[in-house]
């Protein structure tokens, strides 16, 4: 018997979840279903923000699912126990994939692809909205529900949740998606935010390796091919790096 699957939003999360299926949970909005044409009895799911390689047809979720193995969030199948038409099961999904009233989780001005850069110096995160965190002050966890959250890097429980409840496959780095799992984008943010101690220092500056000596003894030292310079007397000496 086909496995029966859960399809239903949850306004708090901004997402739509297909719970039983190998799908991920979805932004509201970005879904629609539909009759199949010529399978009697079948729903075709799409998402509206991705596109086949033809980069004109959406990208296909379910391309013959059967109206019998959807439930609503109770566990009540919509056609054996509530009764519902075939016709019906696809309202019921479009209306749950665009039901936002209450929604609080896209954050006002974040767009449905979060991307995530390190600026120039690499001593801040920058978000595609304008928002701007400084390295190793962020982290990404993955929830139960398997959503990704960014959250401050505090290891107390007083850490603050700054995006919740992320599709994993909605979110960049740099303008691409990230590839794999959701533990994989969770890895690959944190690699991102994560900046280590410098762990060595390029010196260009050729004064730079002067050294004084600060109690005036003469170090009696000779000065040794025709690019040696003695700027200032018998204290600091330095070398240009010829001869």
């Amino acid at each position: 018997m086909a496995r029966k699957i859960k399809i239903y939003s949850d306004t708090d999360k901004g997402c739509i979840f297909f719970e039983g299926s190998t799908v991920n949970p979805k932004f509201i909005g970005t879904i629609i279903a539909s009759v199949h044409p010529t399978r009697a009895d079948r729903i075709i799911i799409k998402r509206t923000d991705r596109f086949q390689n033809d980069n004109i047809s959406f990208r296909i979720l379910f391309g013959k699912l059967h109206k019998s193995r959807v439930q609503n969030r109770d566990g009540e199948n919509l056609v054996d126990d509530l009764g519902l038409t075939h016709q019906e099961v696809v309202d019921y999904i479009n209306a749950q994939a665009n039901d936002f009233q209450g929604a609080t989780s896209v954050r006002p001005g974040l767009d449905d692809h979060p991307n995530f850069d390190l600026d120039p110096t690499s001593t801040s995160i920058i978000v595609d909205n304008g928002e701007h965190f400084g390295v190793n002050t962020i982290k990404a966890i993955l929830g139960p529900d398997n959503l990704v959250d960014i959250v401050s890097s505090d290891f107390s429980n007083n850490n603050v949740t700054y995006f919740e409840d992320c599709p994993p496959e909605n979110l960049q780095i740099k303008g691409s998606f990230i590839g794999g799992g959701p533990n994989d984008v969770v890895n690959a943010l944190n690699e991102l935010f994560t900046v280590g101690a410098f762990e060595s220092v390029v010196i260009s500056d050729p004064f730079s390796t002067m050294i004084a000596d600060v109690n005036g003894v003469d170090a009696g030292y000779t000065l040794e091919g025709v690019d040696a310079i003695d700027p200032e007397g018998d204290d600091i000496f330095t070398y240009d790096g010829v001869g």
